[in-house]
């Protein structure tokens, strides 16, 4: 091998070397500022309470009446618009698509309505009502 050679593979060295040097030290001291920030508070040292914290969300329940009148308008739409999803459906009731998952369900347990597809490729068709006698 020439003296250049050697001379040139030992320069890569070393500089690779003071690479994995710094590396290491940065690494290093990421690890410790991280550990720094994150060290559990003293007994002593007043800590609220995550759940003390939160202010409760009250929740506006829909009368019967109210539920009610949103399955029939919703049952209409269903009946003049086949075949469109919820995010059609809502703005037209001037609603957000999950306000309609309880009428939504509703309709079908009572075999108004039948969905095909699943999550936000479903599509709500009418049951026919019309039933032929035997």
């Amino acid at each position: 091998m020439k003296a250049t050679d050697q001379s040139f593979r030992t320069r890569i060295e070393t500089i690779v070397e003071q690479l994995l040097a710094t590396s290491h030290a940065a690494a290093i001291a990421a690890i410790d500022q991280a550990f720094d920030r994150g060290k559990i508070p003293s007994k002593s040292k007043s800590v609220p309470s995550p759940k003390k914290n939160k202010t409760r969300t009250t929740v506006a329940y829909r009368t019967p009446k109210e539920m009610a009148e949103i399955c029939e308008r919703l049952l209409e739409m269903i009946r003049d618009q086949p075949g469109q999803g919820v995010a059609v459906l809502a703005p037209q009731l001037g609603m957000q698509t999950a306000d309609l998952k309880t009428p939504l369900a509703r309709l079908r347990q009572a075999g108004k309505i039948r969905s095909v597809g699943q999550r936000q490729f479903t599509r709500y068709f009418p049951v026919d009502d019309v039933q032929e006698d035997e």
